[in-house]
């Protein structure tokens, strides 16, 4: 028979900064996508200035926009009816957003540190797994200390 999956909360969005983020990167991604179909439509005469090549980098950046989109829009979903849940663990696995987005299996976890990761350097929970990879979980918009969620996670990871 079908056991009920157990869902253990690690850590939640700090929700008015998380909803504040979303709805400007919301409203950033909407413009990029209008732009590019603009450009890509034919209408600015973009394309034939700049050759057919250019085609191609905007509908790479068109379908990066829709990843974003999808993105935000799942984190305003979870923030709206999952009371701001951002980091869960089920029996398998560690869970950041989306099981899509950022996961791993609890089996392969190694280690759980802070650091930074990106360009940026942008402060993140690591998770480091047995095949030499990290996942990150970036805490900016998170509602607890960083150190508290690591705990939370090793304590998980453990059991």
């Amino acid at each position: 028979m079908g056991g009920k999956i157990v869902t253990i909360a690690i850590a939640r969005f700090a929700t008015i900064r998380a909803v504040a983020y979303s709805v400007f990167c919301l409203v950033l991604i909407v413009a990029c996508l209008a732009f590019f179909s603009y450009l890509i439509s034919g209408q600015s005469g973009f394309v034939q200035t700049h050759g057919v090549g250019s085609l191609f980098f905007l509908v790479i950046g068109w379908f990066a926009g829709v990843i974003a989109l999808l993105f935000v829009l799942t984190v305003l979903k979870l923030i709206v009816f999952s009371n701001s849940l951002a980091v869960w663990a089920n029996e398998d696995d560690i869970i950041y957003v989306s099981k899509h987005w950022i996961s791993a299996p609890k089996d392969k976890v190694v280690r759980v540190s802070l650091g930074t990761f990106g360009r940026f350097d942008t402060p993140a929970i690591v998770l480091h797994l047995k095949n030499g990879r990290a996942k990150f979980i970036p805490v900016g918009l998170l509602s607890e200390e960083p150190q508290i969620i690591v705990t939370r996670l090793k304590t998980t990871i453990a059991t």
